[in-house]
């Protein structure tokens, strides 16, 4: 999990999951689940969770062919079924990593809208974040390997971050070993 603090005038807090998997002996279906507590509307591959003073959007960013559903806890009393979201992919494979964008929005304030888009990496997956005047890319290097790179930029660290602004110079965060 990568945790990014928001700043005035730049990028609103984002966290970015990366949940790398592998299979046992023989390949399997992978599932990645969200169990809200608040009310929630999906659509497509966008998640709103609506809370009392706050929402949450969720991007759904990869696998991109991922089956997300809406399903229901099983539980003896109708009262008792919460409703939840269910990712899979949509055969077995010997692996899978589920990306996943988590947007808190406090309902008294303006939000600037993000984009999120898979950039493909050496080593990893990464992940490119554009706001109004800020562009962040994401690496995560994946445990099979040493490195992660992205055209110019590698780390050994297991996840890092380049921030771009006009007129800056660029600022890179790299975290863990």
């Amino acid at each position: 999990m990568l945790f990014v603090k928001g700043q005035p005038g730049g990028l609103p807090p984002y966290v970015l999951v990366c949940d790398e998997l592998e299979a046992g002996q023989r390949p399997q279906t992978f599932a990645w689940q969200l169990h809200p507590q608040s009310p929630f509307a999906l659509q497509g591959r966008d998640l709103s969770i609506h809370g009392l003073g706050a929402d949450l959007d969720v991007r759904f960013l990869a696998p991109a062919d991922g089956v997300i559903l809406e399903k229901q806890a099983p539980a003896p009393l109708t009262e008792q079924r919460t409703r939840f979201i269910q990712w899979r992919t949509p055969a077995p494979q010997p692996r899978c990593v589920f990306l996943t964008a988590l947007l808190p929005r406090v309902k008294a304030t303006r939000t600037v809208p993000l984009s999120f888009a898979v950039v493909e990496a050496t080593g990893g997956w990464a992940v490119k974040v554009r706001g109004e005047h800020v562009d962040d890319l994401a690496l995560f290097r994946s445990d099979r390997a040493k490195a992660v790179a992205v055209k110019d930029l590698s780390t050994t660290g297991t996840a890092a971050v380049s921030r771009k602004r006009p007129g800056a110079a660029e600022d890179l965060y790299i975290m863990g070993r």
